[in-house]
């Protein structure tokens, strides 16, 4: 650290461990939850991970799983077939497990994020921007991992799966197309991955994504057989189905219906803006036409940053140059369409914004030359507040905050951010591609 300045020797010497520290703490509060979030003999049915566990117990025993436990478990038969090795355990040392298994798991989609972002917009590797970027996608998604942790939901796999896929599409597309098709045997939500390669040109991930799909979707046949696996799959996308014609029920792979009180989704705020009985065609044709509007605005960014959205793109181009960071940048909307747009989504599962929120950190911590950051730090704050406010343990804001929720004001903030950053992060991965310089490198690479 010789001829450093006493900032650049905090930078490279005690800011690093701060920041490391900050991580370390987040994920000790994380886990002190996960166990507060535990089934007692007085609160038997706490969380999600209950549901897994006793449809894995189906399993085992050759039993329904649908129709398992409470009638709560509504996902494809993997993530059953998954679990059915902590059946040796009782239900609450099989959450605890399980909470080992999340802990590891979001900490490789976070190392997968950072490898990510250093390959596609060229933020450095070095520990204290490793630090700051972690800590950063941390702190902004800190009560879905908060939730994801205490409840034992499944979200870690899915954007296990969405996340290897953005790291490997450029260099390993079949890998990318497999992993993809494991996210959606978990969640269907990250098929929408699928039409993004398919218009990109992406034939070997496309390929991959449905091969992998279809092999993940039959795992579970080794344990219960061809027949059953088949219908199985088809419960639950009939289950699925029943969520999107706006009917609800529970049990029998069926999904809460598009009026539920605790889904933030556009189509879910629509329906319940347009009141009970609304036909379900005009829900998605609003949902539809805030899609467009979307499109068309991002159509408006790619302009005013003299990207093109379409001409000259495709095939082995997607990952060269611009448009491997642009790409990255692409990706992070159909993770916000994802929640933006299904037709039931809650706030905890806004945890697959984490590297969404890496990128978002990357531009406003780690800048670049020419690179504007205050619409990216308007865009998180704006969306910040609208998934805190208003508070819901002050009596007073309670109707402020029942509004806000049935017109799933959280996610309209969520779509504005998205589009800041895309303003900001099109022109940062242009930067990274034309070598611009870092304004405030970490020390040793000035």
């Amino acid at each position: 650290m010789d001829g450093m300045s006493a900032r650049d020797r905090f930078r490279a010497g005690v800011l690093p461990w701060a920041l490391w520290a900050g991580v370390a703490g987040c994920f000790g509060w994380f886990l002190l939850r996960a166990w507060k979030g535990l089934p007692t003999a007085a609160n038997p049915y706490k969380g999600d991970f209950e549901h897994f566990y006793h449809a894995a117990v189906a399993v085992v025993r050759g039993e329904d799983l649908y129709a398992s436990h409470t009638g709560g478990y509504i996902y494809p038969p993997l993530l059953a077939a998954l679990v059915t090795p902590l059946t040796y355990l009782d239900a609450r040392w099989a959450q605890v497990a399980w909470a080992g298994v999340n802990l590891a798991l979001t900490g490789v989609v976070l190392w997968m994020a950072w490898r990510a972002w250093r390959e596609r917009v060229g933020v450095p590797g070095d520990r204290l921007t490793a630090g700051a970027l972690v800590l950063g996608a941390v702190l902004l998604t800190f009560e879905p991992v908060r939730w994801e942790f205490e409840e034992g939901q499944s979200d870690t796999l899915v954007i296990l799966g969405m996340v290897g896929a953005l790291l490997w599409m450029d260099k390993r597309p079949w890998l990318a197309g497999v992993l993809t098709g494991f996210a959606v045997n978990i969640k269907y939500q990250a098929v929408v991955l699928l039409p993004y390669y398919l218009v990109r040109r992406r034939w070997s991930a496309a390929a991959g994504t449905a091969v992998g799909a279809v092999a993940f979707g039959l795992v579970p046949a080794v344990m219960i057989g061809w027949e059953k696996n088949l219908g199985y799959l088809g419960r639950a996308l009939g289950g699925l189905g029943n969520l999107a014609s706006g009917r609800g029920g529970v049990g029998e792979g069926t999904h809460n219906g598009l009026t539920w009180e605790k889904s933030v989704s556009v189509p879910s705020g629509l329906a319940r803006m347009l009141g009970e009985g609304t036909p379900v065609e005009w829900v998605y044709a609003g949902t539809g036409l805030v899609a467009g509007l979307m499109f068309a605005a991002g159509w408006w960014v790619y302009r005013g940053r003299g990207v093109a959205m379409f001409a000259g793109r495709g095939g082995l181009a997607e990952g060269r140059g611009l448009w491997r960071g642009v790409a990255g940048v692409e990706w992070c909307g159909l993770i916000v369409a994802v929640l933006a747009l299904s037709p039931q989504t809650m706030v905890r599962h806004s945890f697959i914004l984490l590297p969404v929120h890496m990128l978002a950190a990357a531009v406003v911590l780690v800048p670049r030359a020419g690179v504007a950051r205050w619409p990216v730090v308007a865009g998180v704050v704006v969306y910040q507040l609208g998934a805190r406010l208003p508070p819901g343990n002050v009596e007073a804001f309670k109707p402020a905050l029942e509004w806000w929720q049935g017109v799933s004001g959280s996610t309209w903030c969520l779509l504005v951010m998205v589009l800041t950053l895309a303003w900001s992060g099109v022109e940062y991965a242009r930067a990274s591609s034309e070598g611009r310089a870092l304004l405030d490198p970490p020390p040793g690479m000035r």
